[in-house]
């Protein structure tokens, strides 16, 4: 589904959110993959665009859980294109380090792990507070995971993560408690995105919102 010129958003897609950002220097990234199986979908789509899958220089992810990285591995093979993720995700996403979730959160992906397999991926990009990649600012974003990131296109587009969730129809929730590894690093991630001017929210999970998003964003943060 097209959002504007510069974004789509990939329908159908099982987990989280998967999104194509074309920036101003004609540079393609893709941004996460949802679960394991979704390369096909994404790859149809970009056809389906008359974009040749080369084109794709990035796969940029927002963290290293499992709904967000399966179907890096298919993309890149059909890419080409260079991962990137934040240096604390780094270890996780490579399968070195094994993340340790707490109460509920530790229940579901105990259960979920025992059912999905989860990739080992090396990262060609590791990125820090304040890097650009593919025409996006990286903004660190701890709390969902130590390692998070949102990508910002100044006062236009919000690409949040789990930083930022919606529903269905649109309407900001904030971040989900029993998700998030840090409750209060999380409440500090959106009061520091509060801070940013853009008028479209794309989620990592939910709809996104197509105008006045920080605005919105705000009136939630109130």
């Amino acid at each position: 589904m097209k959002i504007n010129e510069s974004v789509y958003y990939f329908e159908n897609i099982k987990g989280a959110n998967s999104y194509l950002f074309i920036s101003e220097q004609n540079e393609v990234s893709i941004i996460d993959t949802g679960f394991t199986g979704n390369g096909y979908k994404i790859l149809g789509q970009i056809n389906e665009l008359g974009m040749s899958p080369e084109r794709v220089k990035f796969i940029i992810l927002t963290h290293s859980d499992m709904d967000h990285i399966g179907s890096v591995l298919e993309i890149k093979k059909a890419t080409g294109a260079k991962v990137a993720i934040h240096e604390k995700e780094v270890s996780y996403l490579s399968g070195e380090k094994k993340k340790t979730r707490k109460g509920i959160l530790g229940l579901i992906f105990g259960i979920l792990t025992k059912f999905i397999k989860t990739p080992t991926i090396n990262a060609d990009i590791k990125l820090n507070d304040g890097d650009f990649i593919g025409g996006l600012k990286v903004i660190h974003c701890p709390g969902h995971t130590e390692g998070s990131i949102s990508l910002y296109k100044e006062g236009n587009t919000l690409f949040s993560g789990d930083a930022i969730i919606t529903d269905k129809s649109s309407n900001i929730k904030g971040f989900s408690q029993v998700f998030s590894s840090d409750v209060k690093e999380a409440s500090n991630t959106i009061k520091k995105i509060t801070l940013l001017k853009f008028d479209v929210l794309l989620p990592g999970h939910g709809n996104p919102v197509l105008k006045n998003a920080s605005d919105k964003l705000k009136e939630f943060n109130c």
